[in-house]
């Protein structure tokens, strides 16, 4: 069961339908962890390419048979894709520098991911 605000008519609708996601650029699961806890989401798959987090997802979470996993989004056919509502898509960490406490978005990072590339149009 979902909900959602109806700024028109004031009023809070409550369905039965699940928002589908896909959890792109997954990391640990972050995403999938708050949607987890907000309820009312199911995710559809994910694309993690360091061996190591995807692991660290995989036993942190709860991974249904049906969902669909990519390990580079580089190689993924959008037709293969499974459908859903919501796209989440973290952003890399290495645009953070280690060295400082205020994080440095660098946007080169993005484009070397193909970020944009595959969300975009």
């Amino acid at each position: 069961m979902s909900s959602a605000f109806c700024l028109r008519c004031k009023t809070m609708e409550v369905t039965n339908d699940l928002i589908r996601y896909f959890d792109m650029f997954a990391g640990i699961g972050g995403f999938r962890a708050g949607l987890t806890r907000a309820g009312g989401f199911q995710c559809v798959g994910h694309c993690e390419i360091d061996k190591y987090a995807d692991a660290s997802y995989r036993a942190i979470h709860d991974i249904g048979e049906e969902e669909k996993y990519y390990p580079d989004a580089r190689e993924i056919d959008p037709g293969d894709l499974p459908h859903f509502d919501l796209l989440c898509g973290g952003f890399p960490c290495q645009a953070y520098p280690e060295e400082k406490n205020i994080p440095k978005f660098w946007r080169k990072s993005l484009i070397n991911k193909d970020y944009f590339s595959k969300t975009s149009g």
